[in-house]
């Protein structure tokens, strides 16, 4: 599967005033002050090899908010 936004049309208003991502500057900010040079240099940092997965997950396609709750409430 390969990566896939979620439509903005198809998102429900309250998440994205909820939802706080880190911008580009953000990130730039962070990893100044970490003395890396990419999210790639840190993830490598961060994550041990010996647990990275070497392959895609196989995941279903991404749903907003709201068709994740309706989902939900029919389990």
């Amino acid at each position: 599967m390969c990566p896939q936004a979620i439509d903005p049309a198809d998102t429900a208003a309250p998440f994205v005033g909820r939802h706080i991502g880190s911008n580009d500057a953000d990130v730039a900010v962070m990893l100044k002050e970490l003395g890396l040079a990419s999210v790639s240099e840190l993830l490598d940092a961060a994550i041990p090899t010996g647990i990275r997965l070497d392959r895609e997950l196989s995941l279903p396609d991404p749903l907003s908010e709201t068709a994740a709750q309706t989902r939900l409430k029919k389990l």
